[in-house]
């Protein structure tokens, strides 16, 4: 994620209160008000956790988070 001073300046920069899903609530309060660009060819590496089952912990943890702030990722 890239963005400049000031867009971060007028969303009120991350929320400092916030223990959990403060980046989504970042992207989504930046969201409201300007369409991302996204690079054509990006790429994003992401690195799992050594074990299934620290990766199913990690991604419980993201999923608990969205469920708390309200977010929903997909439609049901």
């Amino acid at each position: 994620m890239a963005f400049r001073k000031a867009l971060w300046q007028r969303v009120g920069g991350f929320p400092e209160t916030v223990f959990l899903g403060e980046d989504t609530m970042f992207d989504s309060k930046v969201r409201a008000l300007v369409t991302p660009a996204f690079a054509d060819h990006a790429k994003a590496f992401y690195r799992p956790r050594h074990t299934l089952h620290s990766a199913l912990r990690q991604t419980a943890s993201y999923a608990r988070t969205d469920g708390v702030l309200g977010f929903a990722r997909f439609a049901c």
